[in-house]
């Protein structure tokens, strides 16, 4: 309030005086209704005054859940009757409402189920057999395939054969209240879809050369392909193909139909034998020492077959083996030298040839004493009656003892000894360390001749090598223009001789034992052998001619 003086107007004064209204009758409006959504036990919320900002809101929707929201959303999850309270306020005031108001969600269940019936050509027929709460049911299918169909009952016609996941959801509702679902997924297998495609590939090889035919029956548009098997391919039907190595492969043709029905046939022909020039294996590798006694090795060897196979010889008592293993590894876990052997075979088990390199282990993790008495045996297949025995002698080793496994011992590292009959011996070598560790090991192995005429003169002899620090190889003499075929085969084959050369060869076969089962001469620029009488296994085929000889292996099904 302002006073002032009317006369004058110079003189005033104001006081301000504070009072507080507190009769007003309150506002707020808990009053809300809801509606159903499409589900059963979906409700959306409202209140009578959503547009107040100063309003707060306090739902209890009667199943333990509450919220804040001026327009809440709430989803029952089982049926019945709940109490909805809605407390609202003004937040700068007592003034506050309550309201309450009764729903019941009522009970909807679904089961889903369908049975199918497979018809003719891929037709097939479902009947949808759900369980449901009341008679207003709805049916939606998905045939796994991109289709789908509505219905209680329908049929539908699969273009191609296969196995497809048939998917079924069925609804049921209660008018004014929502709906209710369930799914369910059957496999099903069509398999009596015609396709009306036919094809026939023929595969065939001589030297390099690879030949390839096929022919294809269908009334509808088609794609085709040859493969070769050593990873080159043709879409003509009548292909020549030259190989780069020798080998044995096994081409494969495909054919199959671009418009439905879609299918496709694979054919794998008979397997060809690439044998355009003579074997030749000559095997060597590199080997680089990491740490802790982890030593990586990468073959550098000549082959001529396209899969030749790699034995690997540790030295140790590891090996590795396996088609086209150039790179391996190995870890040692002692140090000392060792003697590493790779040994190569021709795939088509013409020739085979192997070499030997010792290493020295400096790095392993154990520097402590253990004697390693590890040590490899080889036949010379040059030779009629000698063997090779080669030890992984360390550095410390101040003592080597023998056991031939016939009665008699050698002391020393490099002792020969001589067996008066072939037969299998368990030969043991035990070493002996300067730091007091001994180590002993043996290998019962079949030491057999090349031969059968023996004589006074002629004994079996194992003679223990030592090997230098730039490695030995041993190879074979081979007959470069000597090729046996087919291989493997049932005991029938061929062995084919250069037409230039007028000669008589000696042929001897022995069985896995070293037991001699064949013996003949040829000179024919190609010969039949047969041996069907013999049982199924590995052979070994030599061939031995004027001053040079060939050792073949093949396998007799």
């Amino acid at each position: 309030m302002k006073v002032q003086d009317s006369i004058t107007s110079f003189c005033s004064s104001f006081t301000i005086i504070p009072i507080f209204i507190n009769n007003l009758p309150c506002s707020v409006n808990a009053n809300f209704t809801y509606l159903f959504g499409y589900f059963i036990g979906n409700l959306t919320f409202y209140n009578s005054n959503p547009y107040n900002s100063a309003i707060l809101y306090n739902w209890n929707f009667g199943d333990g859940n509450t919220s804040t929201l001026p327009i809440p959303a709430h989803t029952y999850t089982t049926s019945g009757t709940y109490t909805i309270t809605l407390i609202a306020s003004e937040g700068s005031t007592s003034c506050t409402a309550t309201s309450n108001s009764i729903v019941i969600i009522p009970t909807c269940s679904v089961i889903a189920n369908f049975t199918y019936n497979l018809g003719n050509n891929g037709l097939v027929s479902f009947t949808n057999t759900s369980i449901t709460t009341n008679n207003l049911t709805g049916a939606s299918w998905y045939f796994d395939n991109g289709n789908y169909g509505n219905g209680n009952v329908l049929t539908y016609n699969y273009l191609n054969n296969g196995n497809y996941n048939v998917f079924l959801t069925c609804y049921d509702s209660i008018p004014g209240v929502g709906h209710c679902f369930d799914t369910l997924t059957i496999p099903i297998s069509v398999s009596n879809v015609t396709c009306g495609l036919a094809a026939t590939a023929n595969a065939w090889g001589t030297n390099f050369n690879g030949y390839f035919s096929a022919s294809i029956t269908s009334t509808n548009t088609t794609n085709s392909i040859w493969y070769f098997g050593d990873g080159t391919q043709s879409t003509s039907l009548v292909s020549n193909h030259t190989y780069s190595l020798n080998g044995v492969y096994s081409p494969t043709f495909t054919v199959w139909q671009t418009t439905t029905p879609t299918c496709s046939i694979t054919i794998i022909t008979n397997t060809i034998s690439i044998v355009g020039t003579t074997c030749s294996l000559t095997p060597n590798f590199n080997f680089t020492a990491g740490t802790s006694g982890l030593v990586t090795f990468s073959a550098a060897s000549i082959i001529s077959s396209s899969l030749t196979n790699y034995n690997w010889v540790f030295g140790d008592g590891n090996t590795a083996f396996g088609t086209l293993l150039t790179t391996t590894s190995n870890n040692y876990l002692t140090n000392g030298v060792y003697n590493v052997s790779l040994y190569l075979i021709d795939s088509l088990g013409t020739c085979f040839n192997y070499t030997i390199i010792p290493i020295n282990i400096t790095n392993s993790p154990n520097l402590g004493c253990s004697a390693n008495s590890i040590f490899t045996l080889y036949k010379d297949f040059t030779q009629n009656y000698s063997w090779y025995a080669y030890p992984n002698y360390q550095s410390n080793a101040v003592l080597a003892t023998w056991s031939w496994g016939d009665g008699s011992t050698s002391s020393g590292f490099y002792p020969v000894h001589t067996y008066s009959a072939a037969g299998y011996y368990n030969i043991c070598l035990t070493v002996s360390l300067s730091c007091g560790s001994q180590s002993t090991t043996c290998n019962n192995t079949n030491i057999y001749k090349t031969t059968t005429n023996v004589t006074n003169n002629n004994m079996l002899t194992v003679s223990v090598k030592n090997t230098s620090a730039v490695g030995i190889k041993i190879n074979q003499t081979y007959l470069q223009d000597v090729i046996l075929y087919p291989n493997p085969n049932k005991g029938s084959f061929n062995i084919n001789l250069s037409a230039s050369k007028n000669e008589i060869y000696n042929v001897e076969i022995y069985n896995s034992l070293g037991q001699l089962i064949y013996k003949s001469t040829i000179s024919n620029e190609q010969s039949t052998i047969n041996i069907e009488g013999n049982s199924a296994g590995l052979y070994y085929v030599k061939l031995k001619g004027e001053g040079s000889s060939k050792t073949f292996k093949f396998v007799k099904e």
